[in-house]
């Protein structure tokens, strides 16, 4: 994780020294509008290499906050594309648990023109929902004005999962080691397993008999599993089984 979080300050860094160029080339080119200096071009292809080039979404924006750029790592994470998230629009991509937090702390970092960082959830337009970790600068012109900020976007879905994973097993043994009931435990395994899956419902099944009983408790979705007695006759005996749907 260190590592990774060097490696994208390293290309944070080479994106705000990209754009600066740009400014300052602009600059020095005021008084000839019509003919761009080989310099801008040179940045402006420098950037555009690098963006195509990076695992990890990247984004730009006014020195207002407003979306000007994503790159496709960007778009193929959050399900929108660039004309969808010009302006404000890159909003709607953040998870609407997460968004008033998100927003808030991303415009008090552009009124206060400073870094930021942070992690949330995206969820696409499909419902898929995506963890990121998102870093950002300021691009500060030759004057030390600051003419935007970019920034870059990693899906850590799979570590956030698997932090969860693990503070979720690691839950079950200390609800077992305190001697709680079976359905209060059952309760705790199905909890840690839809956490792995949003949207998933899940819950603990006992066969009895030809019988199938629930065992544990209503899942956190608040959808119940009632007794079925419809189904094909099973194997004499009581054996716990997770189902899922």
């Amino acid at each position: 994780m260190k590592r990774s979080c060097f490696c994208l300050s390293i290309l944070i860094g080479a994106i705000v020294s990209c754009f600066a160029q740009n400014d300052q080339a602009a600059t020095a080119n005021a008084d000839n509008s019509f003919e761009e200096l080989p310099e801008l071009k040179a940045s402006e292809a420098r950037f555009r290499t690098l963006s195509a080039a990076s695992p990890v979404g990247m984004f730009r924006t006014d020195a207002d906050g407003r979306s000007v750029y994503i790159n496709a790592r960007w778009a193929e994470i959050a399900g929108i594309d660039e004309a969808e998230a010009v302006g404000d629009g890159w909003q709607r991509a953040v998870d609407p648990a997460d968004r008033a937090a998100v927003v808030a702390r991303w415009t008090a970092a552009v009124h206060e023109k400073r870094e930021d960082e942070q992690e949330f959830r995206m969820r696409t337009p499909r419902g898929d929902v995506r963890w990121v970790h998102a870093r950002s600068k300021p691009i500060l012109s030759e004057d030390g004005r600051v003419t935007g900020h970019v920034g870059t976007i990693e899906d850590i879905t799979a570590r956030r999962r698997a932090e969860a994973l693990k503070a979720g097993q690691k839950h079950v043994l200390e609800v077992l080691a305190t001697g709680a009931s079976l359905p209060d435990v059952l309760a705790v395994l199905v909890r840690t397993i839809e956490e792995q899956a949003p949207g998933m419902q899940c819950s603990v099944l006992c066969l009895e008999g030809e019988r199938l009983r629930r065992a544990s408790p209503r899942t956190t979705t608040g959808r119940s599993t009632a007794s079925r007695s419809d189904l094909p006759p099973a194997p004499a005996g009581r054996r716990p089984t997770v189902a899922s749907g």
